[in-house]
């Protein structure tokens, strides 16, 4: 009981402090939490870009229709190889020929005037519109390769490097939340470290006494790691209140932004408990760092 009076003397000597630090820990903890969960959100959503493509393959002019089954059956082997299916949407490679129509209808609404002059050449319209195959889905870096080393593909393309700068960019993003968690957690440790020695000065002479009477280490400990363990349930419980009240309104701005976010995750039932975990062992951690009486 003595021990818990004088754990309790810095939250009625100096209240409004206790309370700011918790304040504190419990804003600087919503932050954190929310860096951690975006730098391993956007994992996925780097990996996707980087691994998702589309191969336009074109087929050779002297090939001629009623010929191109083998070449497109060769298409499906070579990329069915390095076939890489969407963890979430489980969706399977999309291999499929793009005939004239498919093509005028493509270009229709982009390129009308473009469209009805080519539409216009009649059975010509054919000849000058190039007959090639869609390949999109998950592929590996090499599945270009594969594809234009085909017999009767004349040409190949993808759009793996457009988007290139896309990926790095989200993936700096993604690094740069790791660091930002790292720099707020150590500045959060290290507020709440001061604010322990600072409580400790409010029963030194207490302690000292305790220990000419032959109180062990533990003992000497106890005061400062239950301030330090109420501070950390305090700002924890802000913390988890923020998050649970305000995460999936976050989430549903973010995604927004751009369509690339919509990959991102819902954040797990239980990571409000483990930000209420974090509070106290944060707390509790803060306790050890108490001058020595």
């Amino acid at each position: 009981m003595y021990l818990l009076k004088l754990a309790l003397r810095p939250w009625k000597v100096s209240l409004a402090n206790q309370l700011f630090s918790s304040g504190a820990m419990g804003l600087l903890l919503v932050l954190l939490s929310f860096l951690l969960w975006l730098g391993q959100g956007l994992k996925p959503v780097v990996d996707r870009m980087d691994r998702e493509q589309v191969i336009t393959a074109y087929i050779h002019p002297g090939i001629e229709v009623q010929d191109e089954g083998p070449v497109i059956d060769s298409i499906r082997v070579a990329v069915g190889a390095s076939a890489q299916r969407d963890s979430e949407t489980q969706a399977p490679v999309s291999v499929r020929r793009v005939n004239t129509e498919e093509f005028f209808s493509l270009i229709r609404n982009s390129y009308p005037d473009l469209a009805r002059e080519v539409e216009d050449l009649g059975a010509e319209a054919k000849k000058l519109v190039p007959r090639y195959v869609s390949i999109s889905g998950m592929l590996d870096a090499k599945a270009i390769d594969r594809v234009r080393a085909i017999p009767g593909i004349e040409s190949a393309e993808t759009s793996r490097e457009r988007f290139k700068h896309i990926a790095g960019a989200f993936s700096t993003l993604r690094w740069v939340s790791i660091f930002l968690s790292l720099g707020i957690s150590v500045a959060m440790l290290s507020g709440l470290i001061h604010l322990a020695r600072t409580n400790s000065m409010l029963h030194r002479d207490s302690l000292a006494l305790l220990r000419l009477w032959g109180a062990s280490n533990l003992t000497m400990r106890a005061p400062s790691l239950i301030s330090g363990l109420m501070v950390g349930l305090l700002g924890g419980t802000l913390a988890a209140s923020v998050w649970v009240g305000a995460s999936l309104l976050a989430l549903s701005k973010i995604r927004l932004l751009s369509p690339l976010f919509e990959a991102l995750p819902n954040p797990p039932a239980y990571f409000a408990l483990l930000i209420l975990g974090c509070g106290i062992l944060l707390g509790m951690l803060s306790g050890l760092a108490e001058r020595k009486t």
